[in-house]
């Protein structure tokens, strides 16, 4: 079809996304980057095929993999609303693909199948509905180039995966979307990898009450973590709802309803701030393994929880942030935790209710504490370091 012309671009992800899907705008000759945007619905086409599809499912092909690999560079799939199975794994070598669903009744279930999309291939997948009750996952491949987006999607993951999305390019989006998870996975749900990907404005939904590993795995630098609401009937043991481990990445905004430990982070000069994190019991709120990293404006509420925020490494800056605990027989409001851990900045942050507000263990050294609230903790301010700078906090 040559590229679109006709469509409708907006600055930012629509309000409301029945209206809108994100698709591929590029000329089709175009061989590794391009470009994506929401575009409205009805400028792209109505009656029987909605978007100006090449292929429809099931009226071409049985499967949507089958119409993937049909394809050729540029090509929209249009999916009908029922249940679609996949039959075969599927290595994708063309272009690009749109794959765009009548509603979040189109359902595509995986099974023990898989969509690898290699080197510099790339999908938009939106307004489906993705069903991994199985092994199977998509995966893109990690080619340094303009990435896919999976947005306005329902998402059930109920299988023993090892991680069934799988975004390792640049720029991808994985945005606007409801998960429900289930099941004993044996890797995290989502990975991330390379530069300037987003994870935003999504919902995850904790239905079962199994362990599992990292909800959010990312990696890479630039990437950002946003908005996104965590949240469920059942807690996930040994599990964080956000581990990132590269540099420059953002954490902002998110919300985590008590069913997992909170965020880790495990790179250099990341920011982790104005989350909203309720920890369950024995768990914590946010962990920094690495230096330099900034921890800002958080709210962390916990009970019986182990620690609200725990500094692992040396030039970290924690300031603004809140942790409460309604249990001041264990845990800690804010911990530097490990010998040699140098450096840290804690200052102007409220811990309440906590064993101890503020807890320096020996040989951390030149810790600075100062201009912090630590009213109604058990003990307000452990220090076990040396060198540490203590001055205008209310006690």
């Amino acid at each position: 079809m040559g590229k679109i012309t006709n469509y409708t671009e907006l600055a930012e992800a629509p309000a409301d996304d029945d209206l809108f899907v994100m698709v591929d705008v590029s000329d089709t000759t175009m061989s590794g980057t391009g470009t994506t945007k929401h575009v409205k619905k009805s400028n792209l086409g109505g009656g029987g095929n909605p978007y100006g599809a090449q292929t429809i499912v099931p009226d071409d092909y049985t499967s949507v993999g089958e119409a993937i690999a049909a394809s050729t560079s540029g090509d929209t799939i249009f999916v009908r609303n029922g249940t679609h199975d996949e039959i075969a794994s599927r290595t994708v070598t063309q272009g690009r693909v749109n794959i765009i669903g009548e509603s979040h009744l189109a359902v595509i279930k995986f099974g023990n199948y898989s969509w690898s999309f290699s080197n510099y291939k790339r999908f938009n997948i939106s307004n489906l509905y993705l069903n991994f009750s199985g092994t199977g996952s998509i995966t893109d491949g990690g080619v340094t180039y303009d990435g896919s987006s999976i947005t306005n999607c329902y998402i059930t993951i109920s299988g023993t995966n090892t991680s069934p999305i799988n975004l390792n390019k640049r720029a991808c989006r994985f945005m606007g979307n409801h998960l429900w998870i289930g099941g004993l996975l044996n890797g995290p749900m989502i990975t991330v990898g390379g530069q300037s990907n987003q994870v935003t404005d999504n919902i995850f939904d904790f239905y079962q009450p199994k362990s599992a590993s990292t909800v959010v795995q990312v990696s890479g630098e630039n990437n950002s973590v946003n908005n996104n609401i965590f949240r469920g009937d059942y807690v996930r043991t040994n599990s964080f709802a956000v581990s990132l481990s590269g540099t420059n990445n953002s954490i902002v905004g998110n919300v985590i309803e008590g069913v997992c430990s909170g965020i880790q982070v495990n790179g250099f000069y990341n920011t982790v701030s104005s989350n909203n994190v309720n920890i369950p019991a024995s768990a914590t709120g946010i962990e920094i393994t690495k230096g330099r990293n900034t921890v800002t404006g958080n709210m962390v509420r916990g009970y019986q929880g182990n620690y609200g925020i725990l500094i692992g490494s040396y030039d970290v800056t924690v300031t603004g942030n809140t942790v409460y605990s309604g249990d001041t027989a264990t845990g800690s409001g804010i911990a530097v935790e490990l010998a040699g851990d140098t450096n840290n900045v804690i200052t102007g942050n409220r811990s309440s209710g906590w064993l101890h507000g503020v807890n320096i263990v020996a040989a951390a050294t030149d810790i600075v504490v100062t201009g912090n609230n630590l009213k109604s903790n058990g003990t307000s301010l452990t220090d076990n370091g040396s060198g540490t700078i203590n001055s205008g906090n209310a006690t």
